[in-house]
């Protein structure tokens, strides 16, 4: 045994096993990663009080990385559509707007009645529940914003189920995909059909059609692709792993 070895199932070696840690051959990056789990409004209204504390503590602004699934979604969503408003923090890392940016247009949105309404909307022929619920999120949080109008830093990664592969879809501005269907890059998607996607669930799961994109398989070349996405559990609850690679991680279990 060399100096540098630590006994086994000691604190050390935990220690010394944690340094040598690697993500796909790299080492974890400095930086604050946030998970926002799920739960409906509920889970949205925790969230926008979780944000705002970590705002006044100066660690919003420090965030690499934003991962999100349901009503998290909604929550990261609209920080993702307001973070340039933010503008730069103060010497202590707040935004001193935030409260009027970001949590009072929240809470009056937790007002709206949109489960109900979009849900007996979509029993019409010509749409659905969860078109619905993105025409409603985008008409009172995301004003026409894409996923390539959000911030490239911190990172906003949106989980939700694709129900045909059975595994973890992530939306992000730099790709859209899974590891079995395929990747598409920069997508230019509306903000509100990805957090439809995230924060859906059957019978409202979303849609998403999407025909001669390049979607980049990692088998094969570009095809025409149908998905059917959802944040239905177990696979949705992979909202943690996009967090993997940041050395510091808070997440949250509102559900």
């Amino acid at each position: 045994m060399t100096e540098t070895d630590a006994a086994p199932g000691s604190t050390a070696e935990i220690v010394q096993k944690a340094t040598e840690f690697q993500w796909d051959g790299h080492g974890p990056e400095p930086g604050i990663a946030i998970a926002a789990s799920g739960g409906g409004f509920r889970a949205m209204l925790f969230h926008a009080g979780a944000f705002q504390r970590l705002n006044e503590l100066g660690l919003l602004s420090q965030a690499k990385r934003i991962s999100s699934v349901s009503g998290g979604s909604i929550a990261a969503g609209y920080l993702a559509a307001i973070w340039q408003a933010l503008g730069h923090p103060d010497r202590d890392g707040v935004f001193a707007n935030f409260r009027e940016q970001y949590v009072d247009p929240i809470v009056a949105f937790s007002r709206e009645k949109v489960d109900v309404v979009d849900a007996l909307t979509g029993f019409l022929p010509w749409t659905s529940a969860a078109e619905q619920v993105a025409a409603t999120y985008d008409q009172h949080l995301f004003q026409g914003k894409t996923l390539q109008q959000i911030p490239d830093l911190p990172r906003f990664v949106f989980c939700s189920t694709n129900l045909q592969s059975g595994v973890l879809w992530r939306f992000s501005k730099q790709y859209a995909g899974d590891y079995l269907v395929g990747r598409l890059d920069a997508p230019a998607i509306a903000l509100s059909r990805a957090v439809a996607a995230s924060s859906g669930f059957p019978p409202a799961s979303l849609q998403c059609c999407w025909k001669s994109l390049p979607l980049h398989l990692p088998i094969g070349p570009v095809v025409q692709a149908r998905l059917l996405l959802t944040s239905l559990d177990p696979v949705a609850s992979g909202w943690c792993s996009p967090m993997a690679v940041c050395m510091t991680i808070t997440a949250s279990n509102r559900s």
